[in-house]
């Protein structure tokens, strides 16, 4: 239940990131890079459990500050997914 759950956040998150707009260069590295994160977990949780040190947990959490004021509906999926990831030990 709780991988299916995740997929279902992390397919969230990929719509939602494909809708930003973002206007600087380093919100639009952060999101290719949280992008990619996210379509690599979503691979995973079909074959494997990621990994625990996995680079996504302190992407989110960069992404979540950076993007808190200007983009709240983004900000509060990642919220969900970081507690999702948490929870299935990542």
């Amino acid at each position: 239940m709780e991988r299916q759950h995740l997929r279902e956040l992390l397919e969230q998150l990929h719509a939602e990131l494909g809708r930003t707009e973002t206007v600087d260069s380093q919100s639009r590295d952060l999101l290719r890079h949280l992008m990619t994160d996210v379509q690599e977990l979503l691979h995973r949780t079909e074959l494997e459990a990621p990994r625990q040190d996995h680079p996504a947990r302190q992407r989110l959490s960069e992404a979540i500050e950076h993007f808190e004021a200007s983009h709240p509906t983004l900000t509060e999926i990642m919220g969900r997914v970081a507690h999702a990831l948490s929870q299935i030990g990542v």
